[in-house]
């Protein structure tokens, strides 16, 4: 059972990781859409829901770290 606990443990490190890639890129595609819209006048249309879709994984895999570690709101 420890073992499969520490197995578990490395999987959510490096879901932490991959949760700060993804909010960073996101955050990053946000921007350069901002910048693109009201700067040059050329609005991207697949931004928008990129980052639609980043903030909506980034939630599931954001529960499942709090719920591996006790800190979802009771």
């Amino acid at each position: 059972m420890a073992a499969l606990l520490r197995v578990i443990d490395s999987f959510n490190k490096w879901l932490t990781i991959l949760l700060g890639v993804v909010l960073g890129v996101m955050s990053v595609v946000i921007i350069v859409q901002v910048l693109s819209r009201y700067i040059f006048g050329f609005p991207l249309p697949w931004s928008e829901e990129l980052a639609r879709y980043l903030m909506a994984y980034s939630i599931f895999v954001g529960a499942a770290l709090a719920l591996r570690n006790q800190q979802l709101i009771a």
